[in-house]
């Protein structure tokens, strides 16, 4: 996708200098030894390595219980998933970055909508309420536990322009509702961006302000919602980008004192 590789390509790794499996099981092995009991295998994109079920399995059948999950584009899952269910994987992400397919092949560089769309992405209003029990079901009978990206792509809940701000609640609020019909325990949202650049903070503090501001009571909006639903709200860092509200972990756990709420999590 056009935000990990450039238009204009990466210099690519000799085969040597990239992480072997054995390598990655050992990093895993000692993070147990630290205390660490949830791992999540991402990418680039993890099902296009050869083996990785294997490696799954193999982190599956360490000395200590692990919570494994996979960030994946879907396009693989098709073939991949129940092996990866039977070899122990916990939880899968899958992201989608828009439905609409032209949007998407700008996005990821190659025309698989409709491989993706064999997998759920939905406009949250529109699910029905027959659908929704019936994915509730499939995600029960499949063991996995379902986790629900709630939209982002032109969406800012940060935004000065009321209608936008509101657009944006209203949709990750459905996002929550449909998490919680679906089953699923954990919707995955981002925080705002500021309209200005950062150079800019100095000569228009109260905009830099009221947008932060923006953002917390939004927050605090799809939390109390979280709250009543019995969902847990998960926020996805994205600070390597110059507008957002959070570059790093220490605005990150600002964000989450200020709304203060036992469903926001990271």
């Amino acid at each position: 996708c056009i935000y990990c590789m450039p238009v204009k390509g990466l210099s690519l790794l000799r085969r040597e200098e990239v992480l072997r499996y054995e390598e990655i099981v050992r990093v895993v092995r000692i993070a147990t030894c630290l205390g660490f009991r949830k791992f999540r295998l991402t990418g680039g994109e993890p099902l296009v390595r050869k083996g990785i079920v294997e490696l799954v399995e193999t982190l599956s059948h360490l000395n200590e219980p692990l919570s494994l999950a996979m960030t994946t584009n879907g396009v693989l899952l098709a073939e991949t998933a129940r092996p990866l269910k039977a070899a122990g994987l916990d939880r899968i992400n899958v992201s989608l970055d828009t439905l609409d397919r032209a949007k998407y092949q700008r996005i990821t560089g190659f025309d698989a909508f409709e491989l993706f769309a064999e997998f759920p992405q939905c406009v949250c209003d529109e699910v029905t309420e027959d659908v929704r029990a019936e994915a509730k079901k499939l995600a029960q009978s499949s063991g996995l536990a379902v986790a629900v990206h709630a939209p982002f792509t032109s969406l800012n809940i940060a935004a000065l322009n009321p209608g936008i701000r509101a657009e944006s609640v209203r949709q990750t609020l459905a996002a929550v509702n449909l998490c919680a019909d679906i089953g699923g325990r954990r919707v995955v949202m981002h925080n705002g961006r500021y309209i200005l650049p950062r150079r800019m903070t100095d000569r228009a503090p109260e905009a830099f302000k009221l947008q932060r501001h923006h953002n917390i009571e939004s927050l605090k909006r799809v939390a109390s919602r979280a709250e009543e639903r019995d969902v847990i709200i998960c926020l996805e860092n994205i600070g390597f980008e110059s507008d957002s509200i959070d570059r790093g972990v220490d605005d990150m756990l600002a964000i989450r004192v200020e709304v203060n709420s036992p469903a926001l999590a990271f």
